[in-house]
């Protein structure tokens, strides 16, 4: 089942990736880097509230934003390069918000990401992540779908490149890769997203106030201060 909903969604992936070329937004300059608002958070321990998940920004801070998202999802990826950028400058910095992503299938996606939090660099990853799917889906489109071992071999192999490429130990995290480490995690993300109503991506609850889709960034803004407000 797990191969199955892969194969729809790289389908899915291929159609969007057109309209990225021919609109010519959003392009990456292919750098790992990091964006400067990841550059002044750390991956912190997460809070009694979120336990065993990746936090950005102070784990104490009174608001929180769960982010459902997938590296598949354009809008999402939208959101992570012009909105988050903001809520990071005006919030998260001054340790008033903190972001607590979960990520969508596929999951290997997800597990890759943990894995790369193991050595310290979720961000990097998941911005590398972000910047050279469309390597993953070529490779990919040039297997018949029908063979989904080899696609998920495709897919496993650019992930372990692409840990190379931001500085990971290799072959620490393709054990941590293949070995299923984390695929728990992320199906306990997926699942407790189909609880919260969550039906596409990007989805948020900031304190359980949802937003649905890349909404502009005075929306998030609106919600937050009426959270923080409410706090006071």
């Amino acid at each position: 089942m797990k191969k199955y909903i892969f194969i729809i969604l790289i389908l899915i992936i291929l159609v969007s990736v057109i309209v990225i070329y021919f609109t010519g937004s959003h392009k990456f300059t292919g750098s790992n880097k990091s964006p400067s608002y990841y550059s002044a958070g750390i991956l912190l321990p997460a809070g009694q509230n979120y336990a065993n998940e990746p936090v950005f920004g102070n784990p104490d801070a009174p608001v929180a934003i769960v982010e459902y998202f997938s590296y598949l999802c354009i809008h999402c990826r939208n959101f992570h390069y012009d909105t988050l950028p903001k809520i990071s400058e005006k919030y998260i910095r001054k340790g008033k918000v903190k972001l607590v992503p979960r990520i969508y299938p596929p999951y290997e996606f997800g597990e890759a990401v943990l894995c790369a939090n193991e050595q310290g660099k979720f961000w990097q990853y998941h911005n590398y992540l972000f910047e050279h799917i469309i390597d993953i889906i070529r490779d990919a489109n040039k297997v018949e779908d029908s063979d989904t071992d080899k696609i998920e071999e495709i897919v496993f192999r650019n992930l372990e490149t692409f840990a190379q490429d931001v500085g990971l130990d290799e072959d620490k995290f393709s054990k941590c890769l293949r070995g299923k480490k984390y695929e728990w995690k992320v199906k306990e993300w997926y699942e407790q997203g189909k609880k919260d109503g969550v039906e596409g991506t990007p989805c948020f609850f900031v304190n359980h106030k949802k937003i649905e889709g890349n909404q502009p960034y005075e929306i998030f803004e609106k919600v937050l201060e009426e959270e923080l407000q409410r706090l006071e």
